[in-house]
């Protein structure tokens, strides 16, 4: 089963639409920050966000949910905005970098502050820009995003500014719940798809 998890008025091909709006008319009728979402554990082969997590109350719950009812070796496409553009939208309850992961990831070496500790693997992290660019400001995207997406400190701390902010940021994330898994070859594969 693939989840479009807060679809809106757009739901995605291929998955079963999740949204609290009756108008969009999903294969599921659901608040994304009431819980338990109705799943079963282990039960989801994919899950899509886009742009949802902002909105929601508690970022952290939303994620321990995902995580209960994605298989082992399920797979996460999240996109969210980053900090520097999340409050142009008032319905945006916050925004993100893209370190966020390493406050939830049990396998990422940092263990000084972890609110979650979930068997994941982040194999793709990416910058975008400027969404929905035309003309020559997709050129400028293409550009400005292969330049962001070499250092994300970096990119956090000043190249954001220097730019007028980032719109999005685009995770793909392997959930992996003890199954057999080699992180090198997932290393090597996130460094391809740069």
């Amino acid at each position: 089963m693939k989840l479009d998890l807060g679809c809106g008025g757009s739901p995605h091909d291929g998955y079963l639409a999740v949204d609290n709006n009756p108008l969009c008319n999903p294969a599921f009728l659901h608040d994304l920050n009431v819980f338990p979402y109705p799943f079963e554990d282990n039960s989801v082969d994919e899950i899509l966000m886009n742009g949802v997590l902002a909105h929601l109350d508690d970022v952290m719950l939303v994620v321990q949910e995902m995580y209960r009812i994605t298989k082992p070796m399920g797979i996460w496409k999240i996109t969210v905005p980053h900090y520097t553009k999340s409050m142009q939208n008032p319905t945006h309850k916050r925004g993100f970098v893209k370190q966020w992961w390493n406050l939830v990831n049990a396998n990422h070496p940092r263990k000084s502050e972890k609110y979650l500790e979930l068997d994941i693997d982040v194999v793709k992290e990416k910058y975008i820009w400027m969404d929905n660019a035309s003309g020559i400001f997709s050129v400028m995207n293409r550009v400005f995003s292969t330049i962001l997406n070499y250092n994300s400190l970096f990119t956090d701390r000043f190249l954001s500014f220097w730019l007028g902010g980032i719109d999005n940021i685009y995770f793909e994330v392997v959930v992996i719940k003890g199954s057999p898994y080699d992180k090198g070859i997932a290393f090597k594969k996130r460094l391809m798809r740069r």
